[in-house]
């Protein structure tokens, strides 16, 4: 059985810029959906922020099923110096 893996499946799922605009990513979210910034980018209050927003679920269920819009999720990660 051959062993190797492919240098895209040795980085992960880390990708030096943003995918091509409409392209769907994970969970189908496309780039209009996710905003990622970095306020107080070289100081002590540095850390990174991600919005995920605008973006479809489905919901199986008998009464109130079918496609909604999801909640906004708003994470913060502090990066420090």
């Amino acid at each position: 059985m051959n062993r190797k893996r492919s240098a895209n499946s040795r980085r992960g799922s880390n990708q030096a810029g943003a995918p091509p605009p409409g392209a769907a990513g994970y969970f189908g979210l496309t780039t209009d959906m996710v905003q990622v910034s970095n306020p107080g980018g070289g100081t002590d209050d540095n850390r990174l922020v991600v919005l995920i927003a605008n973006y479809p679920y489905t919901m199986l269920s008998p009464y109130i099923g079918g496609t909604h819009m999801g909640p906004n999720i708003l994470i913060g990660f502090p990066l420090g110096q």
